[in-house]
This record gives C-alpha cells, structure tokens and sequence, in this order.
C-alpha cells in the first residue's frame, strides 16, 4: 500500500500500545504493527479486485434500492 494517510493508524497503535503498558525504545513495535497493518491492507485490496463484478451505474443505482 503506497503512503496514504488514510491508512496511518500510527496515533491508534501509539494509544493501545500505552494501554498495553508500552514506553520508550519498546515502543519500536509501533512500526511493526503498522507494517503488519500495511501488509493486510494490500492483501484485502488484492483480493476485493480480484474478486470484484463489475457493475452497470443502473445496476448499481437498482442494487443499492435507487430505481
């Protein structure tokens, strides 16, 4: 996944790694999990375009209750 910060959720890990009882140098394991994190993200895009049907905007428009 190329940088987006959409997908930086560097603030939430930072948090729940506190929570966690985290600090100082043990907090390296911020990167960790957010490359863990960048890893599953690509994954579920690979697979949701794998695995996507293309749709007509009338199809969607029916689909989603619209017509």
């Amino acid at each position: 996944m190329e940088n987006d910060d959409f997908f930086d959720f560097s603030k939430d890990i930072l948090r729940d790694l506190a929570k966690e009882g985290y600090s100082g140098d043990k907090l390296q394991e911020v990167k960790h999990r957010q490359d863990r994190l960048n890893k599953t993200m690509d994954r579920l895009i690979k697979d949701a375009e794998q695995t996507a049907v293309p749709m007509t905007k009338t199809e969607l428009e029916k689909a989603i209750g619209l017509k």
